[in-house]
């Protein structure tokens, strides 16, 4: 199918692209079951936010990455409530013993925690569906060690990295960036407000050590026990009173309405101790082959080149 012109609708175009992503998956269908690893024996939980269109390259994101079941991999999908029995039995079909939690939990540690953190409590209980990526591993993960991801990315080789982190032989938090170049796309009012941040969310017994400005959540390993969600309300608490046009232009990629959660992260990644690391080149923001990952975001999945990519390694399942 060809890709939809840019002379279309938004809508129209979107809905067109979104065809031409479940046709070049569909045999994701065709595929063996790929299970998820049982939580008391497993190594590290994955996490995943699914909504209704990104069900059939949820799968696809999954099985390249629960193939190497060497990994030992639990796996936990939060639904935003656009899914339908039909949209979860198939995921059950492809992703056996995975577990799902709802958009909005009232199991007890969510409850209890959101008490003391009215920001976060504020962010979940409204439509902002991203919060669930920052709060149900750091309340509900039934293993110290999480790795989020993002349903707009694949594994297409094996991620050694990820498998000596698991192993426990990486002591630190890990994070995707885009390498752009700093010194010249990161605005001068970003740098200032980054400034602010760290002034008023770092405890006092950690040092703030931003690394990269284009922190990136579409792949993150971190231990549970290393997050301090104290810095993610506290950010929050500072975004709401922070100018207004902060949230506009260029510094709406960390500012704005839709990326709280992916800012929160970072902050939490800045203070932690032993500091993060971002991983390496080989773990891709974009299109193009060659590379152990890839967060393709919408731009670079819709293309042709990286649909006939997806199709070719599901060959491999």
């Amino acid at each position: 199918m060809l890709q939809a012109p840019s002379w279309l609708p938004y809508r129209a175009r979107s809905a067109w692209d979104d065809r031409r992503i479940n046709w070049a998956v569909r045999n994701i269908s065709t595929t063996k079951a790929t299970p998820a690893c049982l939580p008391e024996s497993a190594a590290a939980e994955v996490f995943l936010l699914v909504c209704k269109r990104d069900v059939r390259i949820a799968a696809v994101t999954l099985k390249s990455l629960l193939r190497f079941n060497d990994l030992r991999l639990a796996v936990t999908l939060t639904e935003d409530g656009s899914l339908d029995a039909d949209d979860r039995s198939w995921l059950d079909t492809q992703i056996p013993g995975a577990r799902w939690l709802p958009r909005r939990s009232d199991q007890p540690p969510i409850l209890q925690a959101l008490n003391s953190l009215p920001h976060l409590a504020k962010l979940y209980a409204s439509s902002y569906h991203p919060i669930c990526k920052l709060l149900h591993p750091a309340l509900l993960a039934r293993n110290d060690r999480v790795i989020i991801l993002d349903p707009d990315t694949a594994f297409f080789r094996r991620p050694d990295h990820i498998q000596r982190w698991v192993n426990g032989d990486l002591p630190g938090a890990f994070y995707l960036r885009d390498l752009q170049d700093e010194a010249s796309q990161v605005p001068l009012e970003v740098r200032e407000a980054f400034a602010k941040v760290a002034a008023t969310v770092t405890p006092s017994n950690r040092q703030w050590r931003l690394a990269d400005y284009f922190f990136n959540s579409g792949l993150l390993m971190y231990r549970v026990s290393q997050l301090d969600l104290q810095v993610a309300e506290a950010y929050l608490e500072w975004r709401e009173s922070a100018p207004t046009l902060l949230r506009q232009g260029k510094a709406g990629i960390w500012f704005g309405d839709w990326t709280p959660e992916q800012t929160c992260y970072l902050a939490l990644f800045a203070v932690m101790n032993p500091p993060s690391v971002a991983f390496d080149q080989d773990y891709h923001l974009g299109g193009g082959e060659g590379f152990t990952f890839n967060h393709f975001l919408r731009h670079y999945l819709v293309k042709p080149e990286t649909l006939k990519s997806l199709g070719q390694l599901i060959k491999t399942f």
